[in-house]
């Protein structure tokens, strides 16, 4: 039976995607990744498609997924990670169950304890929660179903740094109270500091000034979304 969810992610060469997909048993999505880096077919072998294409992440996403064509219908949600999150294949499958089973359009994975957290602190792991309805799912690790990618994805050439989208998104679905969540039921870690991955010498100007200039192009104030909100929880059963 053909896989019905897809991981996708721009990826250098200090990808930890192999964990994505360990252990195999696990594994009931397929893997897709755009390579920027210099080494030919480096990672061919290791995912279900593969393109290398010099570019940043929604950029490199966008160019994939178009060339995915008609093959991208076939998928009931997509997540795209940072290639600095480590998760392993058992807890990818049971997000995509339960982005399915909360039909939520837009989410990410809550951060471990142990995590490069950032400035976004409502990412943390509430361990209480199965997940919590929001009006914010950070940049680094979006995970959209279908009406959530059909909604959002022409947004994701409109950022070369990627700042602004994770604003953008949740305004241009309506900001539905129980739509767009933070799932406690897993969990990722984020390996590395924000902002210290190799694309980030590419920027020609600060992200925060492409992110309130994206930001404008939709109509919406950047000084409005600073804020991330809990409309509400699910809670795990005691």
């Amino acid at each position: 039976m053909p896989n019905r969810y897809l991981v996708i992610s721009s990826v250098g060469d200090q990808s930890l995607h192999k964990n994505w997909v360990s252990p195999r048993i696990t594994k009931q999505f397929d893997l897709a990744l755009v390579y920027y880096g210099n080494t030919p077919n480096r990672y061919k072998n290791e995912c279900d498609y593969y393109w290398e294409r010099q570019g940043t992440k929604f950029q490199n996403t966008y160019y994939a997924l178009k060339q995915l064509g008609p093959k991208l219908s076939d998928y009931e949600a997509v997540w795209i990670p940072d290639d600095d999150i480590h998760m392993d294949s058992g807890s990818i499958t049971t997000y995509f169950s339960l982005i399915e089973k909360y039909d939520l359009w837009l989410s990410q994975p809550s951060l471990t304890r142990d995590s490069y957290i950032g400035g976004w602190k409502i990412t943390a792991n509430q361990p209480a929660h199965v997940l919590r309805y929001t009006n914010f799912a950070e940049i680094m690790a979006p995970a959209f179903n279908r009406t959530g990618l059909n909604t959002c994805l022409e947004t994701f050439k409109e950022s070369f740094s990627g700042f602004g989208l994770d604003f953008t998104w949740p305004r241009i679905m309506g900001v539905p109270k129980d739509r767009i969540a933070i799932v406690d039921a897993v969990m990722m870690k984020h390996t590395r500091p924000s902002k210290t991955g190799d694309l980030y010498k590419l920027f020609s100007r600060p992200p925060i000034e492409e992110g309130r200039e994206v930001c404008r192009r939709y109509g919406i104030e950047w000084d409005d979304c600073l804020v991330a909100e809990t409309f509400g929880a699910v809670m795990k059963r005691t």
